[in-house]
């Protein structure tokens, strides 16, 4: 709690700006009391024009003075490419990119080189080693943190119980984990890509396509059930990989600092 503060601080907020209705909170990245933001969690306005973005970010800053918060975060069903490279106080975060099970139809085209298979996980053993290749990510780009991280046993744990969790063999090593969980959020049912990830080795090779093909044929297919999930924005190669497969971007969140 930051000192001086109470409950009510706290709790969302119907803020009427000049532009329209806003639903805010403060929210606190990696639960860090240093790096307190305003989440805008929905709106009836567009906010597609710096000086919009500007003053709203001028009148949450003043809403939430006893916080000093340092950016907001809203939600774009657009593509906000030229928004982010106009404006250096405009970041890009997380897109959703999104398609029905029925739709993905691509068949996965075998690599004579490269022999890959999925295999239900019956045990987590392997943790050890999936930690290991996420630093050896971190150590290659600072970045990359602020992408992806693993998962915890517990959370990896839970989806093997719930036969999501796959590993990747290549040429009959170990060479990875690919999971997935049931979801539901905003206007998509379905199906979330919770962690892919191939070791070193594998990396940058053009594996990735009949890996993510291959455990959609794993899924369960129902009616109108999408496989969805975030990719962040800078995270090329996983968007490549997602628009590869047939899913489609749906929206993105943006930061912009205040």
């Amino acid at each position: 709690k930051i000192p001086g503060t109470q409950l009510k601080h706290y709790q969302y907020r119907h803020i009427v700006s000049e532009f329209g209705n806003m639903i805010t909170s403060i929210r606190f990245v990696g639960g860090d009391l240093n790096k307190p933001n305003v989440f805008i969690v929905h709106r009836d306005f567009e906010m597609d024009h710096t000086k919009i973005i500007q003053q709203v970010g001028y009148r949450l800053k003043s809403e939430y003075s006893i916080f000093n918060p340092l950016r907001i975060r809203w939600f774009s069903p657009k593509k906000e490419n030229v928004l982010i490279k106009r404006n250096s106080f405009i970041e890009g975060d997380l897109m959703y990119v999104s398609e029905f099970l029925e739709n993905i139809r691509i068949k996965p085209n075998s690599n004579p080189e490269y022999n890959i298979s999925l295999k239900p996980c019956d045990n987590i053993n392997w943790y050890s080693n999936y930690v290991a290749e996420y630093q050896k990510l971190f150590d290659l780009d600072d970045d990359f943190i602020e992408m992806a991280q693993p998962e915890s046993e517990t959370t990896l744990q839970g989806l093997l119980n719930k036969q999501l969790l796959f590993e990747i063999h290549i040429n009959n090593q170990w060479a990875g984990v690919i999971a997935a969980d049931f979801h539901k959020e905003f206007f998509l049912d379905g199906f979330v890509i919770y962690e892919e990830l191939l070791i070193e080795k594998y990396r940058g090779r053009g594996l990735a396509k009949e890996i993510q093909l291959r455990f959609i044929e794993q899924l369960p297919h129902s009616e109108n059930k999408q496989l969805f999930g975030t990719i962040h924005y800078q995270n090329i190669p996983s968007i490549r990989t997602a628009y590869a497969v047939g899913r489609q971007f749906c929206g993105m969140y943006l930061w912009a600092n205040i």
